[in-house]
C-alpha cells in the first residue's frame, strides 16, 4: 500500500542459556526518517511553518496531562468523550504553543467534517485529512477485524504544511486482538467473521473511538474511492 508499518521479526529467545520460546521482536512507532518520516519538532519551534509539524497523536489510555479532549463526540454516541494522546513530542516535552496548534488543527478538521459542506474538496474535511491513508488504514483493520484498530493503539501523524501538512492515519499497530472471535460484543463474537470493527463504540469498551469513519461513509465519493482502492489491491492479492 506504500504506507510505513513497524518491521517485525520472529526470534528464538534464550536467557542465561535457557530457552524461553519464540518472540516477536519489533520496532516501536517513532519519528524517524526510516519510520514515521516527518519533521523533527524542537521546543524552539513555536511559530511559522515549523510549528505546523511534525506531530504524532494516539488514541489510547489517557489522562489530562498526556492528552487533549475533542470538542466533538461520535455522531452515533453524542455523550462519549474523545481524547487524543501526545505521542510525539511526548507529553513532558511538548510546548504550550505546540499543544494549542495541534488541538486547534484537529478541531478545524472535525469542524469541517461535521459541517454541512463536509464533502466540499476545498473547505470540507479533505482540506485537513489525507484520504488515501485513511482508506488504507480502514481496509487493513477491517480485514483483520481488529478490536483495537479504531479505539486504542490508534495513531495519526502530521508533517509541516510545507510538506503536505494533512493529518494521516497510521501507522497500523497492535493486532493482538485481531483475527479472532471474542465474546462480549456481537461485532467480534460472530463466528462467520461479519461485523464492522469501526463500530467499536457500540461495544463495551475501555476507550472511545473518535468515530470519524461513520461521517466519512456519508460521503459517496469517499465510499467510491474506498471501493475502487479495495478492488485495485485485490487485482494481485486473491
Amino acid at each position: 500500500m506504500g504506507e510505513y508499518a513497524p518491521r517485525m521479526r520472529l526470534c528464538e529467545v534464550l536467557l542465561d542459556s535457557m530457552y524461553k520460546g519464540i518472540y516477536v521482536f519489533g520496532e516501536k512507532i517513532k519519528r524517524d526518517k526510516n519510520r514515521v518520516d516527518i519533521a523533527k519538532l524542537d521546543t524552539s519551534d513555536i511559530s511559522g511553518d515549523k510549528l505546523t509539524g511534525g506531530y504524532i497523536l494516539q488514541q489510547n489510555y489517557w489522562d489530562p496531562s498526556t492528552s487533549f479532549q475533542s470538542n466533538y463526540s461520535p455522531i452515533d454516541h453524542p455523550g462519549f468523550d474523545v481524547h487524543f494522546v501526545y505521542e510525539y513530542p511526548k507529553p513532558d516535552v511538548i510546548t504550550a504553543e505546540q499543544k494549542i496548534y495541534i488541538a486547534s488543527y484537529v478541531d478545524s478538521l472535525e469542524t469541517a467534517l461535521y459541517s454541512s459542506d463536509f464533502t466540499d474538496p476545498d473547505i470540507g474535511y479533505r482540506k485537513y485529512l489525507d484520504e488515501k491513508s485513511f482508506i488504507d488504514y480502514f481496509l487493513l483493520n477491517e480485514l483483520a477485524r481488529n478490536n483495537d484498530g479504531f479505539k486504542k493503539s490508534v495513531f495519526f501523524f502530521k508533517d509541516r504544511n510545507s510538506k503536505g501538512g494533512k493529518l494521516k492515519a497510521g501507522p497500523i499497530w497492535d493486532f493482538d486482538w485481531a483475527w479472532k472471535n471474542m465474546y462480549g460484543c456481537d461485532i467480534f463474537s460472530a463466528l462467520d467473521g461479519s461485523g464492522w470493527a469501526h463500530h467499536i463504540n457500540d461495544c463495551p469498551t475501555d476507550n472511545y473511538s473518535c468515530g470519524w469513519y461513520l461521517r466519512l461513509f456519508e460521503d459517496t465519493t469517499f465510499l467510491n474511492n474506498l471501493k475502487c482502492t479495495y478492488q485495485e489491491y485485490r487485482k494481485n492479492h486473491i
